[in-house]
């Protein structure tokens, strides 16, 4: 037996030897899989966010409660601000590990790429609504809730 192979850590758990380096390798997986369902879940939340922050109907039928309404107008920015630190640090994983295990980095490479076009889609769709905004002479952060005080305002009704 050589000294190498004596010294090379195991990776199988049937031989008995306690492996720090293996059990570190699989808590960091399951941890990057975490990451990549946050992920998802924050994208979603994001997408469905930007469709109810852009539709009229939510904010003038009164069938939306008023917190559903709060939690829209607040919690879009500091989500889509969680999101891209969360995109960050993936990506930023993805360049520190390299091609370690293929099969798995590719995967997450592909679903961290989705995920970055998810939300540039988003946050282009909700520019393209404040520039639409400023263009129609109204306030850039306008929503449809401001159209009786708008109208009374600049049409006298």
């Amino acid at each position: 037996m050589s000294s190498h192979a004596a010294s090379a850590p195991s990776s199988d758990l049937s031989s008995g030897r306690w492996n720090p380096e293996c059990l570190s390798q699989a808590v960091s997986n399951w941890g990057r899989a975490a990451l990549v369902v946050l992920g998802i879940v924050l994208a979603g939340t994001i997408g469905e966010l930007v469709h109810l922050r852009e539709d009229r109907s939510f904010w003038l039928s009164g069938d939306s409660p008023a917190r559903l309404r709060s939690f829209v107008c607040e919690m879009f920015y500091p989500l889509v601000c969680l999101q891209m630190v969360l995109l960050l640090r993936m990506t930023w994983t993805l360049f520190a590990t390299g091609l370690s295990s293929p099969p798995f980095w590719l995967a997450e490479a592909a679903i961290v790429l989705l995920l970055w076009g998810t939300l540039g889609f988003s946050l282009l769709f909700a520019v393209e609504n404040n520039v639409a905004n400023l263009l129609e002479g109204r306030p850039l952060h306008w929503h449809p809730e401001e159209i009786a005080s708008y109208s009374a305002r600049h049409i006298g009704g």
